[in-house]
């Protein structure tokens, strides 16, 4: 006899009944509920400060970088990367003496050398069980195991089962991870397979570091939006106004390329960026379509030729995102 299929087909208005109401986010317009979203960022330039003070602020309700959360959520915070007294130091550097009815709702998981397949189990009992609105997953790269974080067969495996839990359950999974290098196929965004990518609901773009960064959203249920933020002394992360803000490298880069095009030392002089800075950020804004780069002809006796970039198009400046 045939084996039965769980498949089933729905009609329109029992999938609007299955789906409910939009579930709305945690902070509006940054973190959805009920979705697997990434945190993109350079290695050791303060992301994972970022991923903290998000879970502390949702877990006490306070604002993230000036916007407000909703009501507290209880948090998971999956810790593979920084040992136990790292993480109690910029836990106590976060909370106050005021709110310590924060640590019934903030529960942290080290790393103890689980399989990638055991740590799923063990989330998805958790998530069953305690329904945290948050999971902190920092960072992916130290939950792979024996994964290749290339092999989109690896990834995918790893990654459906928690999008799906996040979906089923409510429960909103943000998943720490680095970027690719600049120049990667595809420019800017999360290192690895494109698997990584296609499981998530988007990703929050962190560039810079502690003292001054910028953070963007690619989200699939909201618009594109950048803010300026910076960490306090207490690792509280604030938003900071556009004044209080020069412009970044990348938006000086466009400036100076708005008057024609230009070598990467004569980029070098005009933006005050350091060599590696303005290649990085050219390589890009070449990635994004904002800047073209060719080569001119070399000087009589001269080998090879001189790299000039210049707008992809004058008429339609795109704000960098760094």
């Amino acid at each position: 006899m045939a084996k039965r299929s769980n498949i089933r087909s729905f009609t329109i208005d029992e999938l609007y009944e299955e789906a409910g109401d939009d579930p709305g986010w945690l902070v509006d317009g940054v973190l959805p509920i009920g979705e697997l979203v990434l945190l993109v960022g350079e290695p050791k330039k303060g992301k994972s400060w970022l991923a903290l003070d998000l879970a502390v602020s949702l877990s006490l309700a306070e604002p993230f970088i000036g916007i407000p959360t909703i009501t507290e959520r209880s948090v998971l915070f999956c810790n593979f990367e920084d040992g136990a007294a790292e993480l109690a130091r910029r836990l106590k550097m976060r909370l106050t003496a005021e709110r310590p009815e924060t640590a019934a709702r903030f529960d942290i998981v080290p790393a103890r050398g689980e399989t990638p397949q055991e740590f799923v189990a063990f989330l998805t009992d958790a998530v069953r069980t305690g329904l945290p609105g948050l999971v902190v997953i920092d960072p992916l790269a130290e939950l792979l195991g024996g994964l290749d974080e290339n092999d989109s067969r690896d990834m995918s495996n790893l990654l459906r089962p928690l999008r799906n839990l996040a979906h089923d359950f409510g429960t909103t999974i943000l998943v720490v991870h680095h970027r690719r290098k600049a120049g990667g196929a595809g420019g800017s965004g999360a290192r690895g397979s494109s698997a990584i990518r296609s499981a998530s609901a988007g990703d929050i773009d962190y560039y810079g570091d502690v003292s001054g960064a910028s953070v963007t959203t690619h989200l699939r249920r909201a618009q594109t939006t950048s803010y300026r933020v910076r960490m306090g002394e207490n690792g509280h992360w604030e938003r900071l106004p556009d004044r209080e803000v020069g412009p970044t490298l990348g938006e000086r880069i466009l400036a100076a390329l708005a008057n024609g095009h230009l070598g990467k030392s004569e980029l070098v002089g005009i933006t005050g960026g350091t060599d590696g800075s303005v290649a990085g950020t050219l390589s890009r804004l070449v990635a994004s379509g904002q800047v073209t780069s060719g080569r001119t002809l070399a000087e009589p006796g001269a080998r090879g030729g001189r790299t000039r970039w210049g707008l992809s198009s004058p008429l339609t400046l795109r704000t960098p995102l760094e």
